[in-house]
């Protein structure tokens, strides 16, 4: 029976904003003064310990700063309210952030206001947010979605994560406005060990791994965590609102290990699973997961030795039974280990050859059904 310990993660929108011909501020008479951003990066968080986690990582096949600024777009509003106007609206490249006292900043002339709701966003295109322009309201930007077509746009292929920060600060009253940019997307560090008896003459080796169900895209401000099935982000009736990553191949390994950074998404908790009933018609539609598969051999060095495909499904979330949530800016680390197939356990299914992902219910013969 495959054992799995689960301390779960991670953490973006795309709708485009910007500037589109010149907002003008305020009013005729706005002044404008320098303001100075000083960036700090939200330490992530850990859902199951409640207690932030290294952000230090490296991926499979590339190292991704968690911290890097790759450029910044700057939005304020001439209010704290809802219907408050977009009155500034600027792009500001890698090179236009500054270092001093071992801290990133970044000048921006700003409008002069005593009262003023300002957003900071990082890492994404030049060409996002190109079309915001005076009359778009606080209000329609926060409901607006970044989203993604892939697994590189969500890391500016392996470069940087998407981030935010907002402040309330009065541009009137001080210079100095400190931001701090709160990841986007999720992180989650995965290994899988595989441990079967040799008393039980059979064995297991993992061929390819897979994320699947993977938010299409996030909001700028942070939805409510569900705590039931109720209230769940983002919308499950749209197939768009979701995407798989590719696979990632093994060359037949009995250990392997990634880190995928996966837009929040947020399936509410199912009051009642276990570890085992983790999976099948329990699951919120859309439920982000990771599939493990590879070649499974029964009878090994023996007669009637044969062969399986078979695929070991886990779902994310803030434990390893009933949570189904991947909060932005959580790292989660996930450990199973295989130890051979259980009947009584919906996380593993046999495929019969047909690739990860790809099956159907009828294509399962009930005695194989488990892990």
């Amino acid at each position: 029976m495959p054992f799995l310990a689960a301390v779960l993660l991670f953490a973006s929108c795309n709708d485009e904003a910007g500037q589109v011909g010149q907002i003008d501020g305020p009013s005729p008479d706005s002044g404008k003064k320098e303001v100075v951003f000083g960036f700090s990066t939200a330490a992530m968080g850990n859902p199951q310990a409640g207690t932030p986690a290294k952000t230090a990582s490296t991926r499979t096949e590339s190292s991704v700063d968690e911290s890097v600024l790759k450029n910044l777009r700057v939005l304020q509003f001439d209010g704290k309210q809802t219907g408050s106007k977009l009155v500034f609206n600027e792009f500001y490249a890698e090179d236009q952030i500054v270092t001093e006292e071992g801290k990133k900043k970044l000048y921006v002339s700003l409008f002069e206001q005593e009262e003023s709701c300002i957003y900071v966003i990082a890492n994404t295109s030049e060409s996002q947010f190109k079309s915001l322009s005076e009359n778009t309201t606080l209000g329609e930007f926060e409901a607006m979605t970044l989203k993604f077509a892939n697994e590189n746009e969500v890391t500016l292929t392996g470069a940087a994560l998407p981030m935010v920060g907002k402040s309330e600060a009065s541009t009137a009253a001080s210079s100095d406005i400190p931001i701090s940019l709160t990841r986007m997307v999720a992180k989650v560090g995965f290994t899988c060990t595989v441990n079967i008896p040799a008393s039980i003459k059979e064995s297991f080796t993992i061929t390819r791994m897979q994320v699947l169900d993977a938010a299409s895209g996030v909001c700028f401000k942070a939805p409510t965590v569900p705590t039931a099935t109720s209230g769940l982000y983002p919308d499950g009736s749209l197939s768009d609102n979701f995407l798989d990553y590719p696979e990632v191949s093994v060359a037949g390994a009995t250990t392997a290990s990634h880190t995928w950074y996966i837009p929040e998404n947020l399936r509410g908790v199912v009051a009642g699973l276990t570890a085992k009933t983790k999976g099948g018609d329990k699951v919120p539609a859309h439920s982000t997961c990771i599939e493990v598969s590879g070649d499974y051999v029964k009878n090994v060095g023996q007669a009637n030795e044969s062969l399986q495909d078979v695929t070991y499904r886990i779902y994310l979330g803030g434990n390893e039974s009933d949570n189904f949530n991947l909060i932005r800016n959580n790292s989660y680390t996930v450990s199973i280990k295989i130890e051979g197939k259980n009947a009584q356990d919906v996380r593993v299914k046999v495929e019969k050859g047909i690739p990860a992902g790809s099956y159907g219910d009828a294509e399962w013969p009930a005695d194989e059904a488990g892990a």
